[in-house]
């Protein structure tokens, strides 16, 4: 597979490298990253998540850019996140009583990208791999559904859609590494069932949730509550459709991770998937992207009550930072996403979350911490170009 390889504007790439490197240099002086908050929905974490992050991030600066003089620091991350892990083997991800400490299976999904990068670095340090193989392992499978379960807790199956596709995302770049068979198996049952699990509006907006039950009686309930929304939205009242434009190209670059390795399968030459890329490069999600409306969302329990936290779409780029995504999605998808639409949309990113007097990232973002280390996904665009 080739990838777009020309770069429009390089000083991006060089005030995203500054960044990181203040936060690499950060966790150098500190030993610790600051934990966030899981972005508008208020959950206080632990500090795994945004170090797994950091350290896919000071990963590619070693192996990318040569710079060595982190193997220190990237070790010490490493070591850090042994150490946290807990006696049944898994992480805690996030303190809030009345949900999954895991947050479903996405919450080990981004624990496992930092551990292969770690593994990219020291592969004579078995461990981390190990490491990752084995959380994998305690994230139980459901062929006939092709989901898999949260690890912990009442290990339901997470029907949360973002949460499926990065966890699978995640898992066969996990098997690129391993070959694990099992694995494999598991991704290619995933992208199958895919045709029942992934479910677009009308216009290409990707659905949060995923209706495909065990039984009819839930499918039923599925489908009279799809059918609600889809009025709500049409009557303008609070409905999935403000999340869903916020999270809509997070999925999208979850598909461009697997694409990367299965772009032969048949998913990609759908209709689904093309109407999703169309919606994708859109004036309409443009602008419902900067869409100030929170009044619109139904799904929110967090009281956000500064208004520079809420003047566009609080899941979009105050918190799942689509601008770094386009980057990597338009290096990928190359058939569907023109490099200078993706400029566009880091742009929008840098002007609303850059903080010229901080020099970081995370202006007007409820969880500036976490949004300042998923500065990771654009090293991921990064990584690939090079």
């Amino acid at each position: 597979m080739t990838y777009r390889g020309e770069k429009m504007n390089s000083s991006h790439d060089e005030l995203v490298r500054r960044c990181g490197h203040d936060l690499i240099n950060h966790y150098a002086i500190c030993k610790q990253v600051d934990a966030g908050v899981n972005g508008p929905y208020d959950d206080p974490e632990t500090p795994v998540r945004n170090l797994a992050h950091l350290a896919v991030l000071t990963a590619i600066e070693i192996l990318t850019y040569g710079q060595t003089q982190y193997k220190n620091v990237l070790a010490d991350m490493g070591e850090q996140l042994l150490s946290l892990r807990e006696q049944d083997g898994l992480y805690t991800m996030r303190m809030k009583a009345e949900k999954d400490d895991c947050n479903g299976v996405i919450g080990h999904a981004w624990l496992i990208e930092g551990l292969i990068y770690l593994n990219k670095v020291f592969p004579e340090k078995s461990q981390y791999i190990e490491l990752a193989t084995d959380l994998a392992q305690k994230h139980k499978f459901d062929e006939k559904l092709g989901l898999w379960h949260a690890p912990r807790g009442e290990y339901r199956i997470d029907f949360t859609f973002n949460h499926q596709l990065w966890y699978a995302a995640t898992l066969a770049e996990l098997v690129e590494v391993t070959h694990n068979q099992e694995y494999q198996r598991q991704i290619v049952i995933c992208l199958d069932k895919l045709q029942d699990n992934f479910r677009v509006h009308g216009n290409g907006r990707v659905v949060h949730g995923i209706s495909s039950q065990a039984d009819l009686k839930s499918k039923g309930k599925s489908f009279v509550k799809r059918v609600l929304d889809s009025s709500k939205e049409k009557f303008q009242m609070p409905s999935y459709a403000y999340k869903e434009e916020g999270y809509h190209i997070f999925n999208i670059m979850a598909f461009a991770r697997l694409y990367r390795l299965y772009s032969k399968h048949p998913v990609f030459s759908g209709v689904k998937f093309k109407k999703m890329m169309h919606y994708t490069c859109s004036r309409e999600l443009q602008e419902k992207l900067k869409s100030p409306r929170v009044d619109l969302d139904c799904s929110l329990k967090n009281n956000i009550t500064d208004p520079e936290e809420k003047c566009v779409n609080i899941y979009g780029y105050l918190y799942n930072v689509p601008g770094f995504e386009m980057m990597y999605i338009s290096a990928i998808l190359m058939d569907y996403v023109q490099q200078s639409y993706a400029e566009q949309i880091l742009e929008q990113q840098i002007q609303l979350t850059y903080d010229p007097d901080k020099q970081c990232f995370g202006m007007r973002c409820h969880d500036a911490h976490t949004v300042s280390y998923r500065l990771y996904e654009y090293y991921r665009y990064l990584e690939v170009i090079s």
